[in-house]
Parts: structure tokens; C-alpha cells; sequence
């Protein structure tokens, strides 16, 4: 990979795992610095993060769960997720994007034991309203007692932006059903020229 060395991420990559500039500003054969070797991840400033998470039934409630992100200076994403349809009927889960305050946070879990500080958070709340209403959502039939991974090429960017808290939510499409998933995924810091300015 020719240039690196502009990309303060990929420069931080190569000095900290070949202790110091590679030759002639070109990295090692066959190695891919965006996407080589996860324990490098961490070197490149992301933070590697898992979240299992579920929600009971509540009678007239929807159950839902997801991921936040709080903070102006981060960015999350994330990369796969897997519907579990814990029930004993199929259940229709939908799945977006979408920016609200909402309460039930728990910490990230870490995929790499070096790091630990994340900022963005699991959700896990009920309420009597479709937290989903009137927002395009990609939607999944899942049959009884069956695990769907869903990992779309790019995944899901979790940021902050005009409209407020930034989420990523998992609803049943009706109300009193459980929901159950497992989320993957990264945090790094945004670099100024990525963070939302308001037109």
C-alpha cells in the first residue's frame, strides 16, 4: 500500500507493529492494513466490542434493543448482527437506524482485552409506542428456535448527527413479543474532517 504514511490510523498501524516506519513508505507483501489481522485493530485506533442482548415481553409493549452511541467525539459501528428468535412461532424483526434518547443502557463488552472504554452503549427498554413508526426499516422473518446473522457489506455507522442521539434498533414488528440479539462490531475516534456540522 503505497501513501500510508497520510493516513495518521495506518502510519500509527506500521510504527507501533514494525517498530518504526516501513521501507521505502511501502508495507510488507500481502499485508492489507485495512482490513489484516484483527489483533491490529487496536493499533489502528479500533476498539473491537460485542453486546448480547435481550428483552422480555411486556403486555401492549414493544420490546426492543440496540446500540447507542453518546458520545460527539466517537463513532460506532456495526458490523454483524444475529436475530435470535427465541420463540416458539416465527417472528417478523425489524431492523434501522434511528435517533432518539432512549433509556435501558449497559455497557460494551470487549473482543479485545487491551481495551475497555468504550462509549457507546446497549439498549434494552420497553414502550407502549413503535419506537420504528414512520422510519424505513429492513425487516426479517425469523422462523421459531432460529439464529439469522445479518452482516450487510458495510455494515451499520452509528454517529452523531442533526436529528439526535444516533441508534440502532431491533423491534418485532408486534407488541409483547421477546427479543433477543448479539452485536458486533468497532468504535474509533472521528477524525475532524469526518464529524456532522449542521447545514
Amino acid at each position: 500500500m503505497l501513501g500510508f504514511e497520510n493516513s495518521k490510523e495506518y502510519s500509527e498501524l506500521v510504527r507501533r507493529v514494525w517498530h518504526g516506519d516501513a521501507p521505502a513508505e511501502v508495507v510488507p507483501p500481502g499485508i492489507v492494513l485495512a482490513n489484516d489481522r484483527p489483533e491490529w485493530a487496536w493499533a489502528r485506533g479500533e476498539l473491537l466490542w460485542q453486546s448480547m442482548l435481550s428483552n422480555g415481553a411486556l403486555a401492549a409493549n414493544f420490546s426492543v434493543i440496540g446500540i447507542q452511541q453518546l458520545s460527539l467525539e466517537r463513532v460506532t459501528v456495526v458490523e454483524a448482527v444475529y436475530l435470535i428468535n427465541v420463540t416458539a412461532g416465527s417472528v417478523f424483526f425489524r431492523v434501522s437506524l434511528v435517533s432518539g434518547a432512549f433509556s435501558g443502557q449497559s455497557t460494551l463488552g470487549t473482543r479485545d482485552m487491551r481495551v475497555s472504554n468504550f462509549t457507546g452503549r446497549g439498549l434494552s427498554f420497553n414502550q407502549v409506542g413503535d419506537p420504528l413508526a414512520g422510519t424505513p426499516a429492513a425487516g426479517y422473518a425469523i422462523p421459531a428456535q432460529t439464529t439469522f446473522i445479518l452482516a450487510p457489506p458495510r455494515g451499520w455507522t452509528i454517529t452523531t448527527n442533526k436529528f439526535g442521539v444516533p441508534n440502532l434498533l431491533v423491534v418485532p414488528e408486534g407488541v409483547n413479543t421477546p427479543v433477543r440479539a448479539d452485536f458486533y462490531g468497532y468504535e474509533r475516534r472521528l477524525r475532524p474532517e469526518e464529524r456532522f456540522e449542521a447545514a
